[in-house]
């Protein structure tokens, strides 16, 4: 691949490039061997770590420490024609061959002769193998063709490892990527809550405004307005309670993200039974049989693992209050990862084909005329949830009731 250089990370693959060579010259009585490969940050075909000789001495150290600087293009001289090609190449006679750049330094050492050998893979070089012999050779193509088939298995090795390394480029430009799309997203979405906690904020004075002088202006022009102006008067004053309270919830949703956590033992029966008698007694010309199971202790943030349960029962109540006989059940299962919660009414329900919009900020299943609400409550529920580690999901039958769970993870020291 001429686009792409890639490491030799795995030691077998260094040992077979240097067993291979050694094989090589053993066999054919070739003194010399050493692979090149091409690299994209110099753009240019430099010398491999992986080299063989049958005599080690100082002068062929020396050698290599000079090789390693010399760097080919490919199509130049010996290496980069055969690897250009993607056949051998071979030199008869070295002394002072234009097509052999370290001339000078072989006929010290006593070599005479050269041969390139490309391995290649789908018609692509990958690698080429350079040989030097202290004897001057004719060419002798039917040695080289056998030599191309032994060294075969290094191109499917080579392809391996270049694959791999493809990979793993691929998943790091990926990674970086989704790392850059994230930290957008949040960026994004701290702009987003940052907007709306300001402009939910500065709603309120004037809703408070419309409210009071609404108010004034029913009491003062009591006598003097119409059945249809008091009608319109109360609109207005009903409107303005609406506003308000989404108000109150947009602030609270915004400032799930902003506050810090802290994570605490919280009594969890404690807490659903302060919060079950809270709305019994919004509720009190009404029949609830509430059931409420010994729950295991919640680890979370107070505040808002109150504002989960709060939002949940509050749901369950107003739901199932127009039953005869409204029945509501808390409850735990739990596995070797969950605590799963849930709570569970036999109130309207909903279709299951629209759970996907439960817990999105201002999706309502149901209409204003029938339950009051505004939209923001599972969104809430979901977002608290999701900071704890855990999830939210919900089941449910029309005029049958619902079911919602939310699945906090355990502590390493619960399991």
């Amino acid at each position: 691949n001429r686009n792409r250089s890639f490491s030799y990370s795995f030691t077998h693959l260094n040992e077979f490039i240097s067993s291979l060579l050694r094989h090589i010259c053993n066999s054919t009585g070739w003194s010399y061997g050493e692979a090149w490969t091409f690299h994209s940050e110099s753009q240019r075909i430099e010398s491999d770590p992986n080299w063989y000789c049958s005599s080690d001495n100082q002068e062929i150290k020396n050698f290599r420490n000079q090789s390693v600087n010399f760097k080919f293009q490919i199509g130049e001289h010996l290496i980069g024609r055969a690897w250009k090609s993607g056949k051998p190449e071979w030199i008869s006679n070295l002394s002072n061959h234009y097509l052999f750049a370290r001339s000078k330094l072989v006929e010290e050492l006593g070599f005479q002769s050269a041969v390139a050998i490309p391995i290649t893979s789908h018609q692509e070089t990958q690698m080429v193998l350079v040989f030097l012999l202290q004897s001057n050779q004719e060419a002798n193509n039917e040695l080289v063709e056998l030599i191309s088939m032994i060294a075969q298995p290094l191109s499917v090795l080579l392809s391996l490892q270049q694959a791999k390394f493809e990979l793993k480029e691929s998943n790091r430009l990926l990674s970086e990527k989704v790392a850059k799309r994230t930290a957008k997203l949040l960026e994004l979405n701290q702009e987003l809550e940052s907007f709306s906690y300001s402009v939910s904020h500065d709603l309120r004075a004037p809703l408070r405004a419309i409210d009071g002088f609404s108010a004034i202006l029913a009491q003062e022009s009591q006598m003097n307005l119409s059945e249809k102006g008091k009608r319109y008067l109360q609109i207005i004053r009903d409107s303005t309670r609406q506003m308000s309270q989404l108000i109150e919830d947009l602030l609270s949703f915004a400032h799930m993200n902003r506050r810090d956590m802290t994570r605490t033992a919280l009594p969890t029966n404690e807490m659903i039974e302060s919060i079950i008698e809270n709305l019994k007694s919004q509720y009190f010309n009404q029949h609830f049989e509430v059931k409420v199971q010994d729950l295991p202790i919640i680890y979370g943030d107070p505040p808002m693992m109150k504002q989960v349960f709060v939002n949940l029962l509050s749901n369950a109540f107003k739901y199932s209050s127009k039953k005869q006989s409204a029945q509501i059940e808390v409850g735990f299962e739990e596995d070797e990862h969950e605590i799963i919660f849930y709570v569970k009414d036999n109130g309207v329900g909903f279709d299951m084909q629209y759970a996907g919009k439960l817990f999105g900020v201002f999706q309502r299943l149901h209409g204003p005329q029938e339950y009051e609400g505004t939209g923001v409550g599972l969104s809430m529920v979901k977002r608290i949830i999701t900071r704890h580690g855990g999830r939210v999901w919900a089941d449910s039958q029309l005029n049958v009731g619902s079911t919602f769970y939310i699945a906090l993870p355990k502590r390493k020291s619960d399991r």
